[in-house]
Formats: structure tokens, sequence, C-alpha cells
């Protein structure tokens, strides 16, 4: 039988204190900590009913936690797709909006 790990990927919450000057260094700080020390973030559910489990993958891991192969099965949320459509969808009016001066410019 092979063992194989499950990734949840869920709707959490993390708390870490930050000094600044003002709420804008705070919220450059807290982006930073996002971008560059996020494993400092001790996430919690925000929930206890296990609603906001948005995702699950399944890979398979070896002893030292390194992936042999990963996305062998994967559970979504209608949630979870709702917003990659929503992300995939804000996208692609920014390319149409960022295009349309071009368009305008080549007309008569």
């Amino acid at each position: 039988m092979t063992q194989y790990t499950a990734y949840f990927t869920a709707t959490a919450v993390a708390e870490y204190d930050i000094e600044a000057d003002s709420p804008e260094q705070a919220l450059q700080r807290a982006l930073s900590l996002r971008d560059n020390r996020p494993y400092l973030l001790d996430f919690t559910l925000i929930n206890d009913d296990f609603d906001s489990i948005d995702r699950i993958v399944i890979a398979i891991v070896n002893e030292d936690g390194s992936e042999i192969e990963d996305n062998l099965a994967v559970w979504e949320s209608e949630k979870w797709r709702s917003r990659l459509a929503a992300d995939r969808l804000l996208k692609t009016i920014q390319d149409a909006i960022a295009i349309l001066p071009g368009i305008k410019s080549a007309g008569p």
C-alpha cells in the first residue's frame, strides 16, 4: 500500500504583532512578511466546522518531505473554483483595457 500526503487549503487567519509608525508602514511590513517569511505565521482555521476547507491535493512525498508526485488527485470547492475564475476574469479585463488605446489609435 502506498502512503500519500494530503494538502488541505482552507480559509484561515494568522495574527502577528508588527511595530510601525503608521498603518501604511505596518501594512508594508505585513506584505514583506507574507513575501519573505510566511513560515513565521501560525494560521488557524476561521471556523471549527471545517466548511472553510477549499481544496485538497493528494501527493506522494519522500520521508525527507520532498515530493515525488503531486496533484495525483484534487478536490476543489465551488467557492475555490469561483475565486479562481474571478481572478482569471479580472486579468482578462485588465489585459483588454491595456490594449484599448492601441486599438483606438489604429482606427480611421
